[in-house]
């Protein structure tokens, strides 16, 4: 809470990205088992970002291509 304030984000979320963002300070990727003296990054908005929107913003402002358009008969 210190961190994010009063922000709607989901500590799922949070603990997903630390984990991911410190790969070597965690035993086998699991949360329970944090190594001894191991100095980890808390992630930033921007992180958050990155991993909720990782599409290229160009492709989908393209409305020229009507593959994924809904169509109606």
């Amino acid at each position: 809470k210190r961190a994010y304030g009063e922000t709607n984000i989901k500590l799922s979320l949070v603990k997903q990205l630390i984990i991911s963002n410190n790969p070597k300070a965690f035993f086998r990727s699991n949360a329970n088992y944090m190594y001894a003296e191991k100095v980890i990054t808390i992630p930033s908005i921007d992180d958050f970002r990155a991993m909720l929107f990782s599409g290229d913003t160009d492709t989908l402002l393209n409305g020229d291509d009507k593959t994924h358009w809904i169509r109606f008969p």
